[in-house]
């Protein structure tokens, strides 16, 4: 939670993760929740009350109150399939989250990929079974999150596209699922 009493543009109070801005706020803000998703690893978070050399306005400072950290879970518990070997490879992994999910608590989500990259996350099955899973994108038309069985693929969903529940059959065996987000070479 945050808020700030300052002349405005000039007199930010920011937050930044290692060095880089994320947000700012200034003039008149009243106490505001703020959620950030944080990428796996180690990271410095800062708040900065910034005031220039002139006009004062309000307070002229910023408050930060009640900050919760809570640790994403791991990837077999943020996708609700524990008892599930996952591996995650490609450019960037993927990584657990807790803003953007379907059951209000955690899911997983590709890594940051560049154009001509991918970001893949596997498990293996034994069947035969029926499976669904839920998924989401939010990407351009050419720029893809495919479900594949076994190599072949299953599904694919690109664009902007909410939440949808996805059934598959598995046959008799051992199958490996896949999800591959995959970035063309073009920003259109």
């Amino acid at each position: 939670n945050w808020k700030v009493s300052s002349e405005g543009g000039p007199d930010p109070l920011r937050f930044l993760v290692d060095s880089s801005e994320w947000r700012r706020i200034s003039g008149e803000v009243d106490w505001t929740t703020v959620t950030n998703v944080i990428r796996p690893g180690p990271h410095l978070m800062r708040w900065q009350y910034q005031k220039d050399h002139s006009i004062a306005r309000g307070i002229d400072a910023g408050f930060v109150d009640q900050v919760d950290f809570v640790p994403a879970p791991p990837i077999p518990e943020a996708v609700n399939a524990p008892s599930l070997a996952w591996t995650t490879s490609g450019n960037t992994p993927w990584f657990p989250e807790m803003v953007n999910t379907h059951d209000g608590i955690a899911s997983a989500r590709s890594g940051d990929i560049g154009d001509n990259q991918a970001s893949v996350l596997e498990t293996t099955v034994i069947g035969p079974g029926e499976g669904t899973f839920y998924w989401k994108v939010s990407s351009e038309g050419a720029d893809p999150l495919i479900f594949l069985v076994d190599g072949s693929e299953a599904a694919r969903i690109s664009g902007d596209v909410d939440w949808t529940q996805k059934a598959f059959n598995v046959p008799g065996g051992v199958h490996v699922l896949t999800w591959r987000y995959q970035k063309d070479h073009s920003a259109a």
